[in-house]
């Protein structure tokens, strides 16, 4: 796909109402990646 987005941040408070709020959204499962003191996830 030419010009697809692959990259974005989504500033948050409450981790996991986030998490379950964007598998919801996507319709996929949003796993997480531990990173230094920072949340990260993959979805696909």
């Amino acid at each position: 796909m030419k010009n697809a987005l692959n990259w974005f941040e989504i500033p948050v408070t409450d981790f996991a109402r986030a998490k379950k709020f964007y598998e919801i959204l996507f319709d996929a499962e949003v796993m997480e990646m531990p990173i230094s003191r920072w949340y990260v996830w993959h979805a696909p």
